[in-house]
């Protein structure tokens, strides 16, 4: 009986020694593992070696003030530490951290072959533009030596642990150890894509070293993990894009049609100090299999009209014609409406509004063409949603078409033409179309462009409203056969 007993004493000791060993496994890891992500020094309290707490220990640290890039890209989220770090807010936890950091900063040291330069002094350089943090390089030379003694312990439990090598790269970049630093932030990168800050370090340093193939190549990684970091990464594209020889990779790279190439097309146009740069990427990959889209082409030539270019985006525009375009280029674009308008400056640009429908349809006299045709739903319509930018020399000039009304309005329809940015320089305009007309009706009128302040025109079709009252409308109407064409002056004696 007694054995019996003291079976059962120490089987119970056994089960409740087992339960406890259970518990602690459960508090040493399940609660670590939720800690370490929200309170590290609670954390590591509990398991003094948890890769996740001391990772996130080291990266708030360093970046303690943290600039909007550095924030941004190293994905903070919460408010970094000042700087008393919560560790050395609680000197019982700072004591036990130092204990077995000493003996893992020895081990790591040898094992990643870092150490501080000296006796632990930050050199006096002014950092360069490929450092990974404005606060990594203004960290006392002590608490450097800590979120590197953190970092490393961290990676003896978990060698692959990106956000720790990537804090080791900041340090190394830091302590001007460039050989390490490229090392520790590609071995994050390559590790995991999104660690942002280490990609964005050799993107910058790749750029600095001429190396464009690698610079395109983390850019676009970068661009791929992160729409938010957009802006971080464009500078360097934009330098890139602007070298003759750094511009050949980007090229590469746009022909694979990134899911970026849009955005960066549309940025582009207002960052470049040579308004023909985009142009010569444009070109590069317009026989490609993947040629730039009219959105992307759009925003380049409107940038270059919005700014006086108005040259250039002529001639841009004209490079991305087909020989059957080409063919029908004069002095106003498509003013039968025969071919789609493609919305870019030098043809029809036809914007919608609520209250009328703008479309261009078969023409009903003659299926074999085409018109343009608006249909106004009876409302308020402040219309002046069909335009096309033209560019013509100073001279004298005769504006002619067709139209087929039934409209109803005060004042009528009128095509008018100002000089391009200039609302207030009319410089001619059709009669005022309204009520039924049962057939066609040509029309015509002439204008000047004046010899400075107007290098370009816009030609705009709109309801001549001068009052809101002048606005209601209703019922449709036709244009056909637009052309504007240059009126010779005959002198007195004949001679032209």
């Amino acid at each position: 009986m007694d054995r019996i007993t003291l079976s059962l004493g120490f089987r119970t000791i056994a089960i409740v020694g087992l339960a406890a060993l259970l518990a602690w496994q459960v508090v040493s890891r399940s609660l670590v593992s939720f800690l370490a992500k929200t309170a590290p020094e609670t954390a590591l309290r509990l398991r003094s070696t948890d890769p996740v707490a001391l990772v996130l220990l080291a990266d708030k640290t360093l970046n303690l003030r943290q600039t909007p890039a550095s924030k941004a890209l190293s994905g903070s989220a919460g408010q970094p530490p000042t700087s008393d770090t919560a560790v050395d807010a609680d000197p019982e936890i700072g004591d036990e951290i130092r204990t077995w950091s000493e003996t893992a900063l020895k081990l790591a040291g040898d094992k990643f072959q870092l150490r501080a330069t000296g006796d632990g002094q930050a050199t006096s350089e002014k950092p360069t533009s490929s450092q990974a943090s404005d606060a990594s390089s203004s960290l006392p030379p002590e608490m450097g030596k800590k979120v590197r003694i953190w970092a490393e312990t961290a990676l003896e439990s978990d060698p692959l642990n990106s956000r720790a090598l990537r804090v080791l790269g900041q340090i190394a970049d830091r302590d001007r150890d460039e050989l390490h630093a490229s090392k520790f932030m590609e071995a994050a990168a390559r590790q995991s894509i999104r660690e942002s800050l280490a990609v964005h370090w050799l993107m910058k340093k790749s750029f600095e070293n001429h190396e464009y193939a690698a610079a395109v190549h983390w850019a676009d990684a970068l661009l791929r993990a992160r729409r938010d970091i957009q802006e971080y990464v464009l500078p360097a594209l934009v330098q890139i894009a602007e070298d003759k020889q750094g511009s050949g990779e980007l090229t590469k790279l746009l022909v694979n049609a990134p899911p970026w190439r849009h955005w960066f097309f549309s940025e582009l146009p207002g960052k470049v100090s040579d308004p023909s740069a985009p142009l010569r990427l444009l070109l590069a990959i317009k026989d490609t299999p993947t040629p730039p889209t009219v959105a992307e082409l759009r925003g380049y030539m409107f940038n270059l009209v919005d700014n006086g270019l108005h040259e250039l985006a002529y001639y841009a525009w004209l490079q991305f014609l087909s020989p059957n375009q080409l063919g029908k280029v004069a002095l106003l674009y498509n003013g039968g409406f025969e071919l789609e308008p493609s919305g870019l400056p030098f043809d029809w640009v036809i914007t919608p509004i609520t209250g009328a429908t703008v479309e261009i349809l078969p023409r009903p006299d003659k299926d074999d063409e085409k018109a343009l045709f608006l249909e106004f739903d009876y409302g308020q319509v402040d219309f002046r949603n069909v335009s096309e930018v033209i560019l013509l020399p100073p001279g004298t000039y005769k504006f002619k078409g067709q139209y087929k009304a039934d409209i109803i309005n005060r004042r009528g329809m009128s095509w008018r033409i100002y000089c391009a940015g200039r609302d207030e320089a009319l410089i001619g305009e059709s009669p005022l179309v309204t009520g039924v007309t049962k057939s066609w009706v040509d029309f015509e009128f002439s204008f000047v462009v004046p010899a400075a302040g107007c290098r370009a025109q816009q030609v705009r079709l709109e309801l001549a409203a001068r009052m809101s009252s002048e606005q209601i409308v209703s019922g449709s109407i036709w244009y056909d056969e637009l052309r504007i064409s240059r009126e010779e002056k005959i002198d007195p004696a004949g001679a032209r």
